[in-house]
């Protein structure tokens, strides 16, 4: 029983300390700067960190645990396209999140 519950807090850690590490290094390889007006390539790296990587990691697990990961894959699939249109309005050069603000609250 001990030897499980130090396997799992080994796992655990592991992968909170990788968790962390991975999006850094996507941030840093794509040229993100912190509080600075970041360019295309640093907005591409901040849309992989919350959509390319997790499909990726949720996709192989979907793979391993089989139909109940697929339920999780679904949701993280409409959530990224939600979040890809909501990108892709934001990187335009009109500023959409005004325009909804004073639709919304007029």
């Amino acid at each position: 029983e001990g030897a499980i519950a130090a396997v799992n807090s080994f796992v655990v850690k592991a992968a909170m300390g990788i968790g962390g590490a991975i999006p850094g290094y996507v941030l840093a390889a794509t040229g993100y700067v912190a509080n600075q007006a970041q360019t295309d390539t640093a907005k591409m790296g901040i849309i992989m960190n919350n959509i390319l990587i997790p499909s990726i990691i949720t996709l192989i697990a979907a793979l391993v645990f089989g139909p109940p990961a697929l339920l999780l894959l679904s949701w993280l699939t409409t959530a990224a396209f939600v979040f890809a249109v909501y990108a892709s309005q934001t990187l335009s050069p009109r500023p959409m999140h005004r325009t909804l603000v004073r639709t919304r609250f007029q």
